[in-house]
């Protein structure tokens, strides 16, 4: 059986949060930000509004990428951060 190594969130496996259903999901633009997340791009998830930061990206970063991409937040949904596991 094929197994992924990541998921939906793009949680690398082996992550503690990987394939952990996220308490946030009923929002959308949400930013997940995690040290396991090893690609160099952002990736916007299926919502087509959720996205995937690269490790090492900030808050700063990312809203910037939002406007860059016209994919701007509305209001002040929550972010799905995970601390730094360093």
């Amino acid at each position: 059986m094929f197994e992924p190594e990541r998921d939906e969130r793009y949680h690398e496996r082996g992550c503690p949060h990987f394939d952990m259903r996220s308490p946030v999901d009923e929002h959308t633009h949400v930013d997940h930000f995690c040290d396991c997340h090893r690609f160099t791009d952002p990736e916007i998830l299926r919502s087509g509004s959720d996205i995937a930061w690269p490790a090492g990206w900030t808050e700063k970063e990312a809203g910037e990428w939002r406007r860059e991409h016209n994919l701007v937040r509305p209001a002040s949904p929550p972010s799905a951060s995970v601390p730094s596991r360093a």
